[in-house]
C-alpha cells in the first residue's frame, strides 16, 4: 500500500461517518414525516388532529433541513482536506529538483531537459518558482537509461520502456553480458575471420550484423571491430590475405558502424568535431570515435574526411567547438610525418579561439613496411 493510500484512508473514514450518520437522520426524519402525511390523509375526521399534525409536518420539515445543512457544513472540511492532503502527498513524492537527477546519475541537466522535451522520458510538475520537481521513480528510470546507454542501447528505443521493463533489460544483460558475450565474441572473431579467408561476404556481412545486435557498441568495437581489423593487417602484412580482402571487411565494418545510431544529446558548448586532413581518406578511425563519444555521452559534429585546413578551422569556428578529433593514418598517399605539423600551422592561423586537437588513427600496413620498426613503436593502428 502506498504512502498516499495509507494517509487517505483515516479521512476516508471520516468522512463515510459523518455522511452515515446524515443520512441516517435524514432517513428517519423523512419516514416519520411520510407517516404523518398518510395518516392526515387516511384520517381526516378531526380538524384539530389535521392542524395539529400539519404543524408537526413542518416542525419534521425543519429538521429535516437543519440536518443537512449540518451535515454539508460537517462534509465540506472534510472533503476540502483530503483534497489538500492527497496534493501534498502528491507534491511530496515529486521533490527532487533537476541537479539531483544530474549529480546521482552523472548526467548533464541539459541531457535530462533534452530526454523530458524531444523523447518524454519524464513528466515533472513544476514547483511555485518553476523548477522542475522529479519523483523517486523518475531517478530509478534516470539511473537504469543511464546504465543501459553505456551498453550501448539508443535513447530513442528505451524512451518508450516502462521502469520495469527497462529493469527487465538491465538485469538480463547483466547476468548474460560477461560469459556469453566473452564466447560470442572470440568464436565470433574466429568465424569472421574463416569467412573472410574463404570470400564469403554475404556470410561476414550477415554474420557482423548478428553481433552488432547482439551485444552493446562499445563492445562491438572493442570486442568484434578492433581486433578483427588488427588481425586482418597481420594477416595482410604476411601476405595471407591480400589488400582485396582488407578492403572487403573495412566496407563492411564502416557500414555496420553507421547503422548504430546511438543519442547525440550531450551539451553543445561541450561538442567535439571530428575529421581529417585533406587527403586523407581514411575516415574509419574518426567514425569509431564519433561513437565512443556517444556511448559516453559526449556531443559530437561528425565532418567526414579529407578538409582543407582553412575550411576546417572555419567549420570549427561557426560550431564552437573546443575539441578536434584528426584521424590521421598514415598511409603512402598521405604520409602523418610531412602533413601534420604545416596542417597544424595553418588551422592555428584561421582558429578565432584556443582548441584542443586530439590526434588519433594508426598506419597503413605498405606505410608501416616502409617507415620500419621506430613508426610501429610510436603509432599503434587506430590508436
Amino acid at each position: 500500500m502506498t504512502g498516499v493510500q495509507t494517509c487517505a484512508l483515516p479521512i476516508l473514514a471520516r468522512f463515510t461517518r459523518s455522511a452515515m450518520l446524515a443520512f441516517f437522520a435524514i432517513g428517519l426524519v423523512t419516514s416519520i414525516n411520510l407517516y404523518t402525511q398518510w395518516v392526515d390523509i387516511t384520517d381526516s375526521v378531526n380538524p384539530t388532529s389535521d392542524e395539529a399534525l400539519e404543524t408537526f409536518a413542518k416542525i419534521l420539515n425543519t429538521i429535516n433541513i437543519l440536518v443537512i445543512g449540518y451535515t454539508v457544513s460537517q462534509l465540506i472540511p472534510i472533503a476540502l482536506n483530503m483534497a489538500e492532503k492527497s496534493k501534498l502527498e502528491d507534491i511530496m513524492k515529486k521533490s527532487l529538483g533537476i541537479n539531483v537527477i544530474s549529480n546521482v546519475c552523472g548526467v548533464m541537466p541539459h541531457t535530462i531537459r533534452t530526454w523530458e522535451k524531444r523523447y518524454k522520458i519524464f513528466s515533472p510538475d513544476r514547483s511555485e518558482g518553476g523548477q522542475r520537481l522529479y519523483s523517486e521513480d523518475d531517478l530509478v528510470k534516470a539511473k537504469l537509461i543511464v546504465s543501459l546507454l553505456k551498453q550501448g542501447h539508443s535513447i530513442s528505443t528505451l524512451a518508450s520502456q516502462s521502469l520495469q521493463d527497462l529493469r527487465s533489460l538491465l538485469i538480463t544483460e547483466d547476468k548474460d553480458s560477461f560469459h556469453s558475450n566473452k564466447m560470442l565474441t572470440s568464436v565470433s572473431t574466429k568465424k569472421l575471420l574463416q569467412h573472410l579467408e574463404n570470400f564469403n561476404i554475404d556470410l561476414i556481412a550477415s554474420e557482423m550484423q548478428l553481433i552488432r545486435m547482439s551485444i552493446g557498441a562499445k563492445e562491438f568495437i572493442f570486442e568484434i571491430v578492433l581486433p578483427v581489423m588488427h588481425e586482418t593487417e597481420r594477416m595482410v602484412a604476411k601476405k595471407k590475405y591480400s589488400v582485396t580482402q582488407e578492403h572487403i571487411i573495412s566496407t563492411i565494418i564502416r557500414y555496420q558502424l553507421g547503422q548504430i545510431n546511438l543519442a547525440n544529446v550531450g551539451p553543445n558548448i561541450d561538442r567535439f568535431a571530428l575529421a581529417t586532413p585533406e587527403g586523407n581518406m581514411h575516415e574509419l578511425p574518426i567514425l569509431i570515435a564519433d561513437i565512443i563519444c556517444h556511448v559516453n555521452g559526449v556531443s559530437t559534429c561528425y565532418l567526414g574526411a579529407s578538409h582543407p585546413a582553412v575550411c576546417l578551422s572555419e567549420a570549427v569556428n561557426v560550431l564552437k567547438c573546443k575539441t578536434v578529433v584528426l584521424g590521421v593514418t598514415s598511409s603512402d598517399r598521405w604520409d602523418f610525418e610531412k602533413n601534420i605539423i604545416s596542417y597544424l600551422k595553418s588551422m592555428d592561423k584561421y582558429l578565432n579561439s584556443k582548441v584542443i586537437i586530439i590526434l588519433g588513427g594508426g598506419i597503413e600496413r605498405s606505410e608501416e613496411r616502409r617507415v620500419g620498426k621506430e613508426c610501429r613503436s610510436r603509432w599503434s593502428p587506430y590508436h
